[in-house]
């Protein structure tokens, strides 16, 4: 009966649709979400690099100020073996800056080479308070996924987001520029793997 539900489920979710493409292999897609005036994001590539180089990557939070454009502040208040409370401040080009408290979530099956580490907003009392003109992100909610290809020897990647950036900025202009920052991420989270490859 669950998968029933599940399957109905997924069959309503509205179908993503291209918004663009490249470099190589990267494609981006946009949907409506249920409740929200601003697209979800979904973006896939495939890097070259073992997923555990990527993943390395992906779970040192702290080093996302070296590794994801716009972030300027990462700081881990609370984790243990399967979860972490993550406080991240951006600065991104037009608006003002935003920050965000997120509960990351690590699943890992190395039997089947699949990793994901996803993340929802949450509150935690040891988070900063938002600096100066900072906003603070009321829904931040998404997932990076990693499979293995090519015997362990690449990467394929899918990426989701849905985080509307508040402050009065019109969900039309959001939806309109959604995905313009997809390529810049992927190439610095591979310039990261890539460099912890050749440490």
């Amino acid at each position: 009966m669950l998968s029933v539900v599940l399957a109905l489920l997924t069959s309503q979710q509205p179908a993503w649709a291209p918004a663009g493409r490249g470099p190589g292999p990267l494609r981006w897609y946009t949907r409506e979400k249920a409740g929200s005036a601003v697209h979800e994001l979904r973006a896939t590539s495939v890097f070259p690099l073992p997923p555990a180089l990527v993943w390395e990557v992906l779970t040192d939070f702290e080093g996302y100020v070296n590794t994801l454009p716009g972030t300027v502040e990462a700081k881990v208040l609370r984790s243990d073996e399967v979860s972490a409370d993550v406080y991240l401040r951006y600065e991104l080009p037009l608006i003002s800056p935003r920050d965000t408290v997120v509960q990351m979530r690590s699943e890992v099956d190395a039997v089947r080479g699949r990793w994901k580490l996803s993340w929802s907003s949450t509150e935690n009392a040891d988070a900063p308070t938002p600096p100066g003109n900072t906003l603070r992100l009321a829904r931040n909610v998404g997932s990076w996924r990693l499979s293995s290809r090519e015997s362990g020897k690449a990467t394929f990647i899918e990426y989701e987001l849905h985080s509307p950036p508040g402050g009065g900025v019109p969900p039309f202009i959001v939806n309109s520029v959604k995905g313009r920052g997809v390529p810049e991420t992927f190439a610095a989270l591979e310039r990261a793997a890539r460099q912890r490859q050749r440490d």
